[in-house]
């Protein structure tokens, strides 16, 4: 496993993060970096009251697709994704990946922290992951910055 965390200090509160996770139309926010493509859409395919097992459909803005579904939810607290169904060629090197939300209020802020793990299908996997996990954390700092804009 390949693991990476970004964290960010923002003045919204964790209800309105969240808001904006779960409202699909907010996902194209995500642009990317470098090898790391953005995302062009997102579509709800299975929906929930309590948000986990909630499953969202993801196209990316070089054509290649995952899914990611909530796996916990916590309000105000943490929220986590496992993605996964990934198209060619990511498909062939990770099984899986983890995102990790956790929430920190503070008087008049809150503290975001990402975390990642990548799960590589193989020991081939590792060092061409290692490599994506570099892009990977440049594309949630520039996302980060972006949701601490309010």
């Amino acid at each position: 496993m390949i693991t990476l965390t970004v964290t960010t200090i923002t003045p919204l509160s964790p209800q309105a993060i969240c808001e904006e996770i779960f409202d699909v139309s907010n996902w194209m926010s995500f642009v990317g970096y470098g090898p790391i493509p953005g995302i062009t859409q997102a579509r709800i395919i299975h929906s929930s009251e309590s948000k986990v097992g909630m499953c969202f459909s993801v196209i990316n803005t070089d054509g290649s697709s995952h899914q990611e579904t909530v796996i916990e939810y916590v309000a105000d607290k943490k929220l986590t994704f496992r993605m996964d169904s990934f198209s060619v060629p990511l498909n062939k090197l990770a099984s899986h990946f983890i995102e990790k939300w956790k929430f920190e209020v503070g008087e008049s802020t809150t503290r975001i922290e990402r975390t990642f793990e990548l799960y590589p299908r193989n020991l081939l996997g590792v060092i061409p992951l290692w490599i994506v996990s570099k892009f990977l954390k440049k594309a949630i700092q520039l996302h980060n910055e972006l949701l601490s804009d309010p």
